[in-house]
């Protein structure tokens, strides 16, 4: 598959977020739980979402990765069990959009990292 990358401009952004450690093969099995926490969050304080979810993913180590999933909301919101506030800081960046099975998303980021190698980014 080909990926259209597009380099983005992209603006502070307020998430509400839970997250999780997970080994990267077991994400998928954690997403579901996760954004139920998220959106059970927001009904109870009628809080609308702005957009799509988002899904952060750092790795910690080899086989680890540290993973926040949540929504854009308008203003911070206050911490309460898993779920905390967390800020996207205004940056350059680069987008792509997979279409297919989730085993097939490494090809994403792949092709992400090669274009940001070849414009000589991070």
């Amino acid at each position: 598959m080909s990926y259209d990358i597009a380099q983005l401009k992209e603006p502070l952004r307020h998430l509400v977020v839970t997250r999780f450690t997970t080994t990267p093969d077991q994400v998928s099995t954690h997403m579901a739980g996760a954004f139920g926490i998220v959106f059970g969050y927001l009904g109870r304080h009628q809080i609308e979402p702005l957009g799509p979810p988002y899904g952060c993913y750092a790795m910690t180590g080899p086989e680890l990765w540290d993973v926040r999933v949540g929504c854009e909301v308008a203003q911070q919101v206050a911490a309460e069990d898993s779920i905390e506030p967390y800020d996207l800081p205004a940056c350059d960046s680069l987008s792509t959009v997979h279409v297919g099975p989730y085993e097939e998303l490494g090809k994403a980021y792949e092709a992400l990292e090669n274009k940001a190698h070849e414009l000589g980014v991070e």
